[in-house]
């Protein structure tokens, strides 16, 4: 059986990202992609601000959906980012 939660469901601006995983806090590297979980007790909302590697402009910003928000965390897995 295939796992769904390794595909996307959401695509911004060519970037395919779908709901995270909350836990642990922080960017992680998984098999699809790389999770991003943010912890704010008093945010309403949060931007995920990708870079390119010694670049000062933004590649992209990244909004989180209301529904990949699980209580105060904000996780949002994006796919096919080239990490180093």
């Amino acid at each position: 059986m295939d796992r769904i939660d390794v595909y996307p469901t959401h695509q911004y601006k060519g970037f395919k990202v779908r709901a995270g995983k909350p836990f642990p806090f922080g960017v992680t590297l998984v098999a699809s992609g790389v999770n991003f979980s943010i912890f704010s007790r008093y945010a309403t909302s949060c931007t995920l601000v990708l870079f390119n590697k010694g670049e000062l402009e933004p590649l992209v910003e990244i909004p989180f959906p209301e529904e990949f928000r699980i209580g105060n965390v904000f996780c949002m897995m994006v796919f096919g980012l080239e990490v180093e």
